[in-house]
């Protein structure tokens, strides 16, 4: 019986320029989005676009940073936690001093022990990190966390506090990203782009349709809320 593929320790890789385009691309989609952000109320077209954007751009964060991620090289996850901890611990304190200074009180993010506003990503990204080495090469790994991001959205407490659902919500994302890569199976895509292509294009369509088709109500796209609190 052959070993499977995860069990393997694969060489570390070149970089890989498509994954610094597709990097660009994405913050590029994230300054879009946080630009449509108070036109969408206005205008249908910025009401589209931001929910196209909104529909697959974090997923393809999470999927990237996991395509990235290499827990089987030396010293990486422990240079990885740091390199995340120390704009996290810098910044904090100085937009939560910012935000008292502009409102004469904290942000809610304080009160809800949750990383100031574009943060949460680090932190998230931290505890997947931390979590990658005991769980990236578990066959079932991938569809557990899929349904523990289901799941959490049926516990109310799990929401803002810590990024706990954000952070379960996409760290099904990362995984994958990971087995792919582990798997060689986004190598082989890359390598064929004519393939590539189509079915990235698919899958955010098929995201979007399913999406909107299920959560009608828009901040589910935030993934920082239960069902219960959003009235679904």
């Amino acid at each position: 019986m052959a070993p499977s593929p995860l069990a393997k320790t694969p060489a570390a890789p070149a970089r890989l320029h498509w994954a610094d385009t597709l990097k660009a691309v994405l913050l590029m989609l994230v300054v879009a989005g946080h630009m449509l952000a108070k036109l969408r109320g206005e205008n249908e077209t910025a009401r589209l676009v931001w929910d196209v954007i909104y529909t697959f751009h974090m997923p393809a964060f999470a999927f990237l940073s996991g395509v990235l991620a290499r827990p089987y090289e030396a010293g990486w996850t422990r240079r990885h936690l740091v390199a995340l901890a120390v704009p996290l611990l810098v910044f904090t304190p100085l937009f939560e001093l910012s935000h008292y200074a502009a409102n004469g009180a904290w942000s809610r993010y304080a009160s809800n022990l949750s990383p100031y506003w574009i943060l949460w990503f680090l932190f998230a990204q931290g505890l997947w990190t931390a979590a990658l080495p005991f769980v990236g090469k578990q066959p079932l790994a991938v569809p557990v966390a899929f349904l523990l991001a289901l799941a959490c959205g049926l516990v109310d407490w799990i929401g803002e506090t810590l990024s706990l659902s954000r952070a379960l919500v996409f760290f099904p994302f990362y995984l994958l990203g990971y087995q792919m890569m582990a798997n060689g199976l986004v190598s082989k895509l890359m390598d064929r782009p004519r393939m590539a292509w189509p079915c990235a294009f698919g899958l955010v369509v098929s995201l979007f349709i399913a999406l909107h088709a299920m959560a009608p109500k828009k901040q589910m796209l935030f993934a920082s809320e239960s069902f219960n609190t959003l009235g679904a």
